[in-house]
């Protein structure tokens, strides 16, 4: 067997055999010296690996998880409110495959509103849930287009 002597400033990947300094391993309280087997740069190729092979799974367990605890609903309960309406946005009615639709619950009640995509729920929380707010800018955006036959592309 082949011994490799390393300084203390550096430590061997034991995924791409390289020696890096210390700085390039995450730390991990597992191991004696308290830092990763693997660089950072192969540990983040690793995680990316495991996510691709099982990101259904981890997508059920962290979602079902946060919602749980944040909104106090299954994943169950949340895909049967997505199917009801067709992955639809409730304000917006555009469907976005790429991206799960947002919880929208009142932040006063914790009461679940329906389900938004990031544009409209992000809207309305800018807006602080004001309904005359609300009104007020879908006013001021008419008024504009009645006043001068502007288009939707303007």
């Amino acid at each position: 067997m082949l011994a490799v002597f390393i300084d203390s400033a550096a430590k061997l990947c034991k995924w791409c055999g390289s020696v890096k300094p210390r700085t390039e391993f995450r730390s991990n309280r597992t191991y004696r010296d308290k830092l990763n087997g693997r660089c950072k740069k192969c540990q983040s190729k690793r995680d990316a690996e495991h996510y691709r092979k099982n990101k259904e799974h981890i997508l059920k367990q962290t979602d079902g998880g946060y919602l749980a605890r944040r909104y106090g609903i299954t994943l169950e309960r949340y895909d049967k409110m997505f199917s009801d309406r067709g992955g639809l946005c409730d304000i917006c009615k555009r469907c976005q495959p790429e991206k799960r639709l947002a919880v929208d619950h009142c932040h006063k009640t914790g009461q679940i509103r329906g389900l938004l995509c990031q544009h409209c729920n992000m809207a309305i929380g800018q807006f602080d849930d004001d309904t005359d707010r609300l009104i007020a800018a879908a006013n001021y955006l008419k008024g504009f287009y009645n006043a001068t036959q502007a288009t939707d592309d303007c």
